[in-house]
């Protein structure tokens, strides 16, 4: 599962880059709903196999999971902060936080408060990109993000976690829903699809509204949830070689996704494709090391990418030609440092934390 994880992490690269050796990968949007679906499947599992063994499963499901994600995030931020703030005493770009010093006089406290609060705790950072500015500093609703001057979005320090935030909404809601039987979870994934067409067809058939409200993403997750249970109940059909063809069909959509033939729906086959065949993936893969090593560069790479773009757009030290894959290299390389000296020894007081029933 590793494999296809960076795979989308590198979509998303690509997505604010440029071609990656000539390939374009499935796109942002597809990659990021996809992600989605992979965090049902996993969230389901380890609930159903892990969680369910030990005492106090909810605090301890959401504690592992804040633990997974803090730490790494916070690493992060702080470096581009940093980083930002040296940048621009000594070259006069201050990178990302560039925006808090432009516009200092703009924004009330209270709205400056909030960039800070949500850049610290991530929730919320999706609901910034429903947000706009009045002349007055105060923040208000706007039906398009990209109307808003000066751009909200602007002041995240760290642009992708907004997928983060809706993340950590589905996080506190799986075991929930994991106790919920499965016509409920079809019916919530119904609903969450039929609202989304109805309000696309109103005229908000745009970005945010394509795939960052928390309402309508959240079908994604469900059905990641479900992929789980068809898994359950069918795992011994899923035999040796349809695990081997269908996980390199699996890769192979995903890494040539741009030169198939275009065709009515083609974002919601491959989704579907992510839904059918991540339980495969995940049995051909599970005992691998080195597919375990390279997913766990996924979660790094990707709030971390949006900072080296720039950086490189900014220092012009490679040329635009080649941006996204030496981004992706100078990415890969800071992810292994925060991985070595965070991720681990987080990781390591996470497995002793667990206590077991009985």
């Amino acid at each position: 599962m590793g494999l296809l994880r960076i795979l989308l992490a590198l979509s998303v690269i690509v997505n604010h880059s440029e071609n990656f050796f000539g390939l374009r990968l499935v796109g942002g949007k597809i990659a990021v709903e996809a992600f989605f679906i992979i965090s049902g499947f996993y969230m389901a599992m380890v609930l159903s196999e892990k969680y369910s063994r030990i005492n106090k499963p909810y605090f301890s499901f959401i504690s592992g999971r804040f633990l997974r994600l803090y730490p790494v995030y916070w690493s992060v931020l702080i470096f581009i902060a940093f980083y930002s703030v040296c940048h621009g005493l000594v070259n006069g770009n201050y990178l990302f936080v560039k925006a808090y010093l432009d516009y200092a006089n703009n924004f009330s406290l209270a709205s400056y408060a909030y960039f800070i609060f949500t850049n610290i705790v991530i929730f919320g950072q999706d609901i910034i990109m429903f947000m706009g500015a009045d002349g007055h500093g105060s923040l208000h609703f706007i039906k398009n993000f990209r109307l808003s001057h000066p751009a909200i979005h602007n002041f995240l320090l760290i642009a992708p976690a907004w997928s983060i935030s809706l993340e950590m909404m589905f996080y506190l809601l799986a075991p929930l829903l994991n106790k919920g039987k499965t016509i409920l979870l079809f019916v919530l994934l119904a609903a969450s699809f039929i609202s989304k067409l109805v309000i696309l067809n109103k005229g908000f058939n745009h970005d945010p509204w394509t795939y960052r409200f928390f309402p309508f993403e959240l079908a994604y997750f469900i059905f990641g949830m479900l992929s789980y249970r068809l898994f359950r109940a069918w795992k011994k059909k899923y035999t040796p070689i349809l695990q081997k063809i269908i996980s390199i069909y699996l890769i192979g959509i995903t890494v040539f996704y741009v030169q198939l033939p275009i065709f009515a729906y083609k974002d919601y086959v491959y989704l579907f494709s992510i839904f059918i065949g991540v339980p495969f993936l995940f049995l051909q893969t599970k005992h691998n090391r080195t597919d375990r090593f390279i997913g766990e560069f996924s979660y790094v790479v990707y709030i971390s990418h949006a900072f080296f773009i720039k950086l490189l757009l900014t220092s012009l030290i490679v040329p635009k030609t080649w941006l996204s894959e030496a981004a992706t290299l100078i990415t890969f390389a800071f992810s292994w440092f925060v991985i070595e000296f965070v991720s681990k020894r987080v990781e390591r007081y996470r497995a002793q934390r667990l206590v077991y029933k009985g």
